[in-house]
């Protein structure tokens, strides 16, 4: 059941891009993404989010998209809708799932690993189908149950993960460690930005480091002060900011 209706939705998402504009006069990034993301949420409420002027849709899971996606589909043309959006995987990305991810999102930001890349380079190649974009899902910290590749071993790998034909590594995501909150995060999204920079610098053209992706509900506008030029938000976009 939908239980925010549109108009709340669209404060929320008001205030949301209030407070990125006012974090980006502090860091100099010029234009930052906001993804809403959609887990839990019903086919409903993400189509108010959509129609309240969120074009890009964030999803953890895709088990759940594909369960909801066609509703979607059929929801927006109920309200005849004529946008358009972008569809992120967010969450992560099971090896066997990887043929799905391609053919239903324009931007996979969890690539964890480059056992993963390869396979999603390797499939997009056999089903002929146009290069995806995609984020390497970075690991700052040591949290043991968190997936992501760690500094040290993508600049290892570097030109393994570049030489992919197939798919478009455009960038990093970040996913700060569960205590640091808020303030708490801000040195890993500083040393996240400093990463993302060293690559930034490279002229190469077999990659476009164009998306620096960290910071949730929670603390987004500290991970746009440091330099991210896209964020995550899901709770605050649909339950409101006094939840934080």
């Amino acid at each position: 059941m939908n239980t925010k209706p549109v108009e709340n939705i669209a404060e929320n998402l008001k205030i949301a891009r209030q407070k990125i504009d006012d974090a980006k006069s502090l860091s100099g990034v010029e234009d930052v993404t906001l993804v809403g993301i959609t887990k839990i949420r019903s086919p409903e409420q993400i189509c108010d989010l959509i129609e309240a002027g969120c074009s890009d849709i964030g999803e953890n899971r895709m088990q759940e998209w594909e369960e909801k996606y066609p509703q979607i589909i059929e929801e927006l043309k109920k309200r005849d809708f004529n946008g358009t959006y972008t569809r992120h995987l967010v969450g992560h990305l099971q090896s066997n799932k990887a043929k799905k991810a391609l053919q239903n999102f324009d931007m996979i930001q969890s690539v964890d690993s480059l056992k993963l890349a390869q396979r999603l380079s390797r499939i997009a190649d056999e089903e002929k189908l146009p290069p995806v974009k995609c984020l390497i899902q970075i690991k700052l910290g040591d949290e043991q149950t968190k997936s992501g590749i760690g500094k040290f071993e993508f600049e290892r790998d570097f030109e393994e993960f570049v030489g992919l034909k197939s798919i478009r590594i455009s960038g990093f995501m970040l996913i700060a460690p569960l205590w640091a909150m808020g303030e708490a995060a801000r040195p890993y999204y500083n040393e996240m930005h400093e990463f993302y920079q060293k690559f930034k610098q490279i002229q190469d053209d077999r990659f476009e480091m164009t998306s620096l992706s960290m910071g949730m509900s929670a603390d987004f506008d500290v991970a746009v002060s440091e330099g991210a030029n896209m964020v995550r938000i899901g709770r605050a976009l649909f339950d409101g900011f006094e939840t934080f």
